[in-house]
């Protein structure tokens, strides 16, 4: 009974640290304007290869539709916005997130196809940044309803950047949550080391 215990206490602590892990994961390898700049190479080169390439597309598969774009004011909107905005990306989690949140729009009463597009990554890492401060009304005021107002103009994947930016702020706030034990126990292992 006790080895059945021990065993099970041993997995929720192994899952518990893998979640942390991934959720907490930082891009501290390097400099925020270099990994901007092969972010936009990458989605550079994605663009002319599916324009002169029809079968580039069709070849990566739609789990990777968030490097492709519908034509080149599409891609430097999203480019602009990737260097306007001064915040971690955080890739692991927010391709994780886009990749998800562009299947759901198909299931929204506008249904459509799966979303092309950079912007979902971009959102969700806004999305993230709220949740981590908790300041969910802020961000209604300050980000969603623009995006609602942005999202009535034709040809605008709305449904996508709301799922992306509600679901970022969501993980958001479980890495704030994850984040807070840890640090509580830092502080008191500090303050029982003082005394």
């Amino acid at each position: 009974m006790n080895t059945l215990l021990s065993l099970r206490h041993r997995s929720v602590r192994f899952c518990r640290n893998a979640m942390s892990r991934l959720l907490l994961y930082h891009n501290n390898s390097l400099p925020a304007v270099h990994i901007r700049a092969i972010v936009t190479l990458i989605l550079t080169i994605s663009f002319l290869l599916q324009h002169l390439s029809p079968s580039f597309r069709e070849g990566l598969g739609v789990g990777f539709l968030f490097l492709f774009h519908a034509n080149i004011f599409h891609l430097a909107a999203n480019v602009l916005c990737l260097f306007l905005l001064k915040i971690r990306l955080r890739l692991p989690i927010t391709l994780a997130i886009s990749f998800v949140c562009s299947y759901l729009p198909q299931w929204s009463p506008w249904g459509t196809e799966p979303i092309l597009g950079f912007s979902g990554v971009l959102f969700a890492a806004v999305g993230i940044e709220w949740g981590r401060a908790h300041q969910f009304r802020r961000m209604c005021r300050y980000c969603l309803l623009p995006t609602i107002i942005y999202g009535l103009f034709p040809h605008v994947a709305l449904t996508f950047h709301l799922y992306t930016l509600l679901l970022g702020y969501t993980v958001g706030t479980v890495m704030s949550r994850m984040s807070r034990p840890s640090r509580d126990s830092h502080h008191s292992h500090n303050s029982h080391n003082s005394q």
